[in-house]
């Protein structure tokens, strides 16, 4: 192949086919395959409209597979697969192939908020690009807290992953209005309070849900009050 038909753009469409194909047939295990085999030998205009769906959400799925795979770890991108198969499609209300590329990205953006992190708009544009597709943040955000509620054990470690955030923010408030407040208590009796107040909040973390709509820095402050006065 001589330089210039190695650029020849449709030379270049057909290798991305040729990718997004490979990466389909990693997908589907053998079963499947023969069951769609049977499929098609056996039900003839049903089964190849029936196909053609099947296809075409594959080719949807390989190809936000692949895009995902240029930014985030490839066992991310494998264990979205692994659970979307498990749960099927139709458990979360697909309509269309926006609502695929939405799926994924809701699960990206679990992930990345687990690690304290968010979905790029860098990202998000060049995606959208990709598919030429409006892809808004705000219904990425949507997808991601519906995952929350219809994937099993998202909705505990979602909690948790809140808790620990609602409480860490406390803390590092007391520290900061304790350390700011106390310049005139020696050292030893700064970090007293320091260990009294923390302990106060440890507590009331535990004690109740409710709290978590409160805003932490306002809570702190009052946490910082008592420990100081008592």
């Amino acid at each position: 192949m001589d330089f210039q038909s190695f650029n020849n753009p449709n030379d270049q469409l057909q290798i991305e086919d040729n990718n997004v194909t490979m990466f389909l047939n990693s997908l589907l295990n053998p079963l499947w395959k023969k069951n769609i085999q049977m499929s098609i030998n056996s039900h003839n205009s049903t089964s190849s409209s029936n196909i053609d769906t099947f296809n075409t959400e594959f080719q949807i799925e390989g190809k936000i597979s692949l895009k995902l795979m240029e930014y985030f770890p490839i066992k991310w991108v494998n264990d979205i697969n692994s659970t979307i198969k498990a749960l099927r499609y139709k458990r979360f209300g697909i309509k269309s192939d926006k609502d695929i590329i939405y799926l994924y990205l809701g699960f990206i953006e679990l992930y990345l908020n687990f690690r304290g992190l968010a979905l790029l708009d860098s990202t998000l544009i060049d995606i959208k690009l990709f598919f030429k597709l409006d892809i808004r943040e705000k219904s990425v955000k949507n997808w991601k807290m519906k995952l929350i509620r219809l994937v099993p054990g998202l909705r505990e470690k979602w909690f948790e992953f809140k808790s620990n955030q609602f409480q860490s923010a406390i803390f590092s408030n007391i520290i900061f209005i304790l350390n700011k407040s106390l310049t005139e208590c020696t050292q030893e009796e700064l970090f007293h309070t320091k260990q009294k107040a923390l302990s106060i909040a440890r507590d009331l973390c535990n004690s109740t849900s409710s709290l978590y709509t409160r805003d932490p820095e306002t809570l702190a402050n009052e946490i910082c009050f008592q420990a100081m006065n008592n």
